[in-house]
């Protein structure tokens, strides 16, 4: 592992104690700060991956949320294949407009009919991706794990296609990156069980 001209430790160290794959840590490594390797990053699985293993208040679950909305609008085509993927995305988005348990049923039940009308297409980015940021609006019991596997899951969907950096770019647009301090033995247990 680097070591800096000080003879600590490079921040990177904490990546790999967060279980990051050898290849970001080695891309990261030649970045002074996570802050640098996160401004140039255009992996969004990557991006999406610290924010779930380092949570911060901002990036909370309407975060993840409006993340998840924007990628999947960015990676349908000129419309979503089937009406209601369309309509998942409209309930996600009035969700995020008015957090309601009124807008919070409306999402599930547009989720569903998204996934059961779109049968084949729901291998589509978009109807995927909108079908999941419906399902994160509509979890109150879930909501920060649905919302951040909602992101991931667009974001997986999304790295098919030639739009990595402009889906790292939305990624940024809506989450912010998490400071890496001092990890902690039993808080780096715990985000790692709820994979």
């Amino acid at each position: 592992m680097p070591e800096s001209c000080t003879g600590k430790r490079h921040w990177t160290y904490k990546l790999t104690r967060l279980g990051a794959c050898l290849e970001a840590v080695e891309w990261a490594s030649q970045f002074t700060t996570v802050q640098e390797a996160w401004a140039v990053c255009t992996r969004g699985g990557w991006l999406v991956w610290l924010c779930r293993k380092v949570p911060t208040r901002v990036n909370n679950k309407r975060a993840y949320v409006r993340t998840a909305l924007a990628i999947a609008e960015s990676v349908k085509e000129s419309s979503f294949p089937v009406p209601e993927a369309e309509a998942a995305r409209k309930a996600t988005q009035d969700w995020l407009n008015n957090p309601s348990a009124k807008t919070r049923a409306a999402a599930a039940r547009a989720a569903d009919a998204a996934r059961v009308a779109a049968g084949p297409a729901y291998a589509s980015d978009a109807v995927y991706t909108a079908t999941y940021a419906a399902y994160a609006a509509a979890s109150p019991a879930y909501n920060a794990v649905y919302a951040v596997r909602a992101a991931a899951n667009a974001v997986a969907c999304a790295t098919y296609t030639p739009k990595n950096k402009k889906i790292a770019d939305i990624i940024r647009r809506f989450l912010t990156c998490p400071k890496l301090r001092k990890l902690k033995s039993r808080k780096l247990q715990k985000s790692t069980t709820t994979d």
